[in-house]
């Protein structure tokens, strides 16, 4: 799976020399996300919301993150100098506290990283796959995908057929608009998909 998931970082969405597509986690700091996640772990499905506010306040970025999934619920505020902080604020945000949990497995997972991906542009139709020694098939295509009327990439992986990544990025919005991960090993899922955004 992690190999899948290095894979999967789609450069994010490097083509050659030219520039990405999409730029995770570069906010502008004063943004409204509303998230809608929810997991599925042997036919039962949990769901749960959570929101990440930015805004400015004088020279300073004031970040509220507040969320509930299952029986956990919480809600945290902090205030960074530069909107270059406010990433690694979010992540630490989401590594200290385990309400987050659900939230930093499906927005701020590994496939987010921003790693070079050969080979594979970002323009719809794009497609590559490639078969293990063990006889697994693993296939990588771009599609296009929606939201508010803006025009996205949708990033499909599939292993032996089944979609086990997809993900929707909207060039200028700085988190993913939807995403699907599956575990191959336990056959989890987890989705997240943005309802309400606002800058």
């Amino acid at each position: 799976m992690k190999w899948i998931l290095i894979f999967l970082t789609v450069g994010m969405l490097r083509a050659g020399g030219d520039e990405p597509y999409w730029q995770p986690y570069d906010f502008k700091g004063t943004e409204r996300f509303e998230f809608t996640i929810s997991q599925e772990e042997g036919g039962k499905t949990t769901e749960g919301r959570y929101v990440l506010d930015l805004s400015r306040d004088g020279d300073q970025y004031v970040l509220t993150v507040e969320g509930k999934f299952a029986g956990n619920e919480g809600k945290s505020t902090v205030r960074v100098n530069s909107a270059e902080e406010i990433q690694g604020q979010l992540m630490a945000q989401m590594f200290f506290n385990p309400w987050l949990a659900p939230i930093s497995l499906t927005l701020f997972a590994q496939s987010f990283a921003m790693l070079p991906f050969m080979g594979m542009g970002s323009e719809p139709g794009s497609r590559m796959s490639r078969k293990s020694e063990d006889g697994e098939t693993v296939e990588l295509r771009v599609e296009t995908c929606t939201f508010q009327g803006r025009e996205g990439r949708k990033f499909v992986s599939k292993v032996n057929g089944e979609v086990n990544y997809a993900s929707c990025v909207v060039k200028g919005i700085a988190l993913p608009v939807e995403i699907f991960m599956a575990d191959d090993e336990d056959g989890t899922t987890y989705a997240a998909k943005l309802v309400k955004y606002s800058e």
